[in-house]
């Protein structure tokens, strides 16, 4: 698996999570079309990070750690908009 294919996988992981919410990792693996250990790898080292966390009732759901993510994005956002303004 080379870095870019696991960046792609990864991606999708999250996107299918944000669209599809909480699912376990066999349901993640088959609606991607992703071999499960590879799903399963994925899905560990993204919990590492913060990214995903997992329930044992709900499965796998997006992390908290993408909030922060999410409010630096617009943070950045908002300064590149402001500053012009207010230079």
């Amino acid at each position: 698996m080379s870095a870019v294919n696991s960046v792609d996988k990864a991606a999708r992981i999250l996107t299918r999570l944000s669209r599809g919410g909480a699912a376990n990792v066999g349901t993640i693996a088959d609606e991607l079309q992703i071999p499960l250990s590879t799903t399963y790898k994925i899905l560990a080292s993204l919990e590492q990070h913060g990214l995903v966390e997992r329930s044992p009732a709900h499965g796998y759901r997006l992390g908290y750690r993408l909030i922060e993510f999410g409010h630096r994005a617009q943070q950045s956002d908002l300064l590149a908009v402001v500053h012009p303004l207010i230079a």
